[in-house]
């Protein structure tokens, strides 16, 4: 290939799409915050920008792939941004899952100063996308959008053109991830149907999960003989998200920009185990001033959002509570606190690196799937948003 291609963002989804555009042939110029991504793509060959202004030139062509809208804002306006280097005559490709607005807003400024913005949303988690089987959905203007196919047929499976409005494709992930989410409530109503008739709930989702249903690129289900008596270390994406969605919601949201994360460090290792119900975290965290073990249980304990002024039907009365057992809590025990919807906490301690480390227990299918979404729906009603 004769054009030389930057690349933004080398996460989870964005450093095997690199890989494979390396894998055919294109000469990839890539740029990431945490620089130690880079390696495996500069020893496969690719060219690394130490400054993000050193990815893009007039007339060239730019791939994104960051987590949220205020990155993608801060990567194409911020100093030194795309929109700065790529005009006139260039195309920044974006595949984040971000806002129709923000996508809006940008491929009117790139229209402005002679460039193309376009949004290129994609459907698969991490392994679909190193199979380069990404279903990739397209929306912007007609000569750009023939100009990057080649490199987008790379990356995917299939290609669908949504037409001129940038929007078009954020809108249709949108759509796709209203599917997927509707879905995980099913699986929990009908979990609770053949549960209520008798039938171990258990067989019916492992079934579920290794039937030709739930076969497909978004959610391909675990065989049960792969983690029956097994550990595996590692769960596509999770790690990542833990760490982005904990900054998430640890930050706050700015009308023009979108979420803005806050300025703290998150490092997660997610492994899968063989459990039933449950998500079991061990935390260490630092805090910002010495505070008594008491005072830290104490603030677990009286803890109350805003689910429980407002009294929300879902929402339990207490939404943590703590165990002061020396080995709880456990998910076969504790699961199911507060219906399901109550965090379970234990074995507060020093850290002898951080300032106190802690077990954590949440309910994965009930608080974290249906019951969360069915609370969230709960307050969306009582704010008057719906």
């Amino acid at each position: 290939m004769t054009e030389r291609i930057g690349f933004v963002g080398l996460g989870n989804m964005g450093q095997p799409m690199a890989l494979n555009l390396l894998k055919a042939d294109y000469d990839l110029i890539v740029y990431d915050l945490d620089e130690w991504r880079i390696t495996p793509l500069a020893a496969l060959g690719a060219s690394q920008a130490f400054r993000l202004r050193d990815v893009g030139e007039p007339g060239g062509t730019v791939v994104t792939m960051v987590p949220t809208d205020a990155s993608l804002l801060d990567v194409a306006l911020g100093g030194g941004g795309l929109l700065e280097k790529l005009c006139p005559g260039g195309i920044h490709l974006s595949l984040s899952t971000v806002s129709p607005e923000v996508s809006a807003q940008l491929a009117a400024l790139y229209t402005e100063r002679g460039g193309t913005f376009l949004a290129g949303t994609v459907l698969g988690h991490p392994d679909v996308a190193a199979q380069a089987a990404l279903s990739i959905y397209l929306s912007g203007p007609a000569a750009a959008k023939e100009r990057v196919l080649p490199l987008l047929q790379v990356l995917g499976r299939r290609v669908y053109d949504l037409g001129e409005d940038a929007a078009s494709a954020n809108v249709l992930k949108l759509g796709a991830t209203f599917l997927i989410l509707a879905a995980l409530v099913a699986m929990g109503e009908a979990a609770a149907l053949v549960e209520g008739h008798g039938v171990d709930r258990q067989l019916f989702l492992h079934s579920m999960a290794e039937s030709p249903l739930f076969g497909g690129a978004v959610y391909p289900g675990l065989p049960a003989y792969d983690i029956i008596d097994n550990i595996v270390p590692y769960i596509g994406g999770e790690e990542e998200k833990m760490e982005g969605e904990t900054r998430k919601l640890l930050g706050h949201w700015e009308e023009r920009r979108g979420f803005i994360d806050a300025p703290v460090a998150v490092s997660a290792r997610c492994t899968r185990v063989p459990t039933r119900e449950g998500h079991l975290e061990c935390a260490s965290v630092e805090l910002a001033r010495d505070v008594d073990p008491g005072a830290v249980v104490a603030a677990w304990e009286s803890y109350q959002g805003e689910p429980q002024r407002l009294n929300l039907p879902s929402a339990p009365p207490s939404p943590l509570r703590y165990c002061f057992e020396l080995d709880r809590p456990q998910p076969v025990w504790d699961h199911d606190a507060g219906g399901g919807m109550t965090v379970t906490l234990g074995r507060l301690r020093p850290c002898s690196i951080l300032g106190y480390k802690f077990v954590l227990l949440g309910h994965n299918t009930i608080r974290g799937a249906a019951g969360g979404s069915i609370l969230n729906a709960e307050l969306c009603v009582s704010k008057g948003y719906v």
